[in-house]
């Protein structure tokens, strides 16, 4: 089975659409620039969710892609942490945790695998489409 490695994420007028779907409350201030490639450990948008005095607050945040295990003392090792099947999350101890406590919604409109071919990186090609 084959796993995300990369993804496409949209910025054209991102965080009015993003606040707009999910009822974001709070945003960051920064730009977002256009990336139809990003790579692990690359700064992405998320949402998340916050319990601020009794009250679920929803925010548009930033953060690295990848997972820094509370057991590693390296930064480097979330670039290798980066996917996790479903049917196995709750059970992997790298990942159980932060699968039960730590969740949030990564907005892209696409994800895709690089193709070997000839022994290196070529084009990246979108996964079928099921049902």
């Amino acid at each position: 089975m084959k796993q995300c490695t990369s993804e496409h994420v949209p910025f054209t007028d991102y965080k009015a659409a993003i606040r707009d779907a999910f009822s974001v409350d709070e945003t960051f201030q920064d730009e977002l620039k256009p990336s139809w490639n990003v790579a692990p450990m690359q700064g992405i948008p998320f949402v998340s969710e916050q319990l601020r005095e009794g009250e679920l607050v929803r925010r548009l945040e930033m953060a690295r892609w990848g997972l820094v295990p509370v057991w590693s003392k390296d930064p480097k090792v979330g670039a290798r942490m980066i996917n996790a099947r479903s049917e196995t999350v709750t059970e992997k101890p790298s990942f159980r945790t932060a699968a039960a406590k730590r969740r949030a919604l990564i907005p892209a409109n696409g994800y895709y695998e690089w193709q070997k071919k000839r022994g290196r990186d070529e084009d990246p090609a979108l996964p079928p489409r099921r049902g």
